[in-house]
């Protein structure tokens, strides 16, 4: 008794060192990924300043402006054909009609909120530009995390997207 005393103690124990060591690793991690968020971001900010500064300099801002607003309305009439695609595809046939009208709903809110975005020109110019070009960056990684559908059966019903837990 003494001994399976012991052998529940040593796994206890050994439990409770790998818990803490994946917690501490966890950590570590998220703290690394949010040193390089933050990193990147101030590069991103230093990198747009020092463009605004020079385009200003050499009167060519506006033009620039109007290469990227065009560039943008290509991609973002890109992205409304790719929803109806992707939803068409990804959701079950039974819920279909439901998903394809969150992913649209989803779209048009970005179209009402753009507007406002706009007016953060007044704290600092490129503000609206920035925040524009990192959502649709954000937009397009998580683009990236959506399962491939080539050559794979599509899902048709709910359980086949995720098994009935009760069977």
């Amino acid at each position: 008794m003494v001994r399976v005393d012991k052998l529940l103690v040593v796994v206890v124990v050994v439990v409770v060192v790998v818990v803490v060591a994946v917690v501490v690793v966890v950590l570590v991690v998220v703290v690394v990924v949010v040193v390089v968020v933050v990193v990147v971001v101030v590069v991103v900010v230093v990198i747009v300043e020092v463009v605004v500064v020079v385009v200003n300099s050499s009167g060519a801002m506006k033009n620039l402006v109007k290469i990227l607003v065009v560039a943008g309305k290509f991609w973002i009439t890109c992205s409304y054909a790719t929803i109806y695609l992707w939803s068409a595809e990804l959701f079950p046939t039974v819920v279909r009609n439901a998903g394809m009208g969150v992913a649209s709903m989803s779209a048009r809110i970005g179209g009402i909120f753009a507007p406002f975005i706009l007016d953060l020109r007044d704290s600092w110019s490129p503000l609206p530009l920035l925040v524009f070009g990192v959502l649709s960056i954000m937009a397009g990684v998580s683009g990236l995390l959506l399962p491939e559908t080539n050559r794979r059966s599509l899902p048709q019903t709910l359980d086949d997207v995720v098994p009935n837990q009760s069977k």
